[in-house]
């Protein structure tokens, strides 16, 4: 699963990175990676997983930000057996 997200920077400067913390199924978020780029490919969603939910924490010069809206998407079953996503819905 590829996970995007916008976000702004005060001109001229740079160097922020991203925490992405991943729950699975309705478990507390743990922290999943800390990337410079704006995307983040999630490998590791275990077979069998109902839903995943993702927030993201910007950090720069020493400060973090607060947490983004939470992204949680629930999977279902096509009728021919394929995953799919059943829904997607961002919280504050």
């Amino acid at each position: 699963m590829t996970v995007k997200w916008k976000s702004s920077q005060p001109a001229g400067t740079s160097g922020t990175v991203y925490s992405i913390y991943r729950g699975l199924s309705g478990a507390t978020p743990t922290l999943l990676d800390t990337v410079g780029p704006r995307e983040f490919v999630d490998t590791t969603i275990p077979a069998g997983s109902t839903g995943v939910s993702y927030y993201i924490k910007a950090k720069r010069s020493g400060k973090t930000s607060v947490n983004s809206p939470t992204l949680a998407i629930l999977f279902g079953r096509a009728a021919n057996g394929q995953l799919t996503v059943a829904s997607v819905k961002m919280a504050a």
